[in-house]
């Protein structure tokens, strides 16, 4: 499942769990992969 949520403010790609990750570019998160 992948959820794309625009506009979100990260410096970088990071864990919000042990399964899901937030893939960021130029600081701007583009997807939240939820395994």
């Amino acid at each position: 499942m992948t959820l794309i949520i625009p506009g979100l403010q990260f410096q970088k790609a990071f864990f919000l769990t042990q399964q899901d990750i937030c893939i960021a570019v130029h600081g701007e998160c583009i997807a939240i992969f939820v395994l």
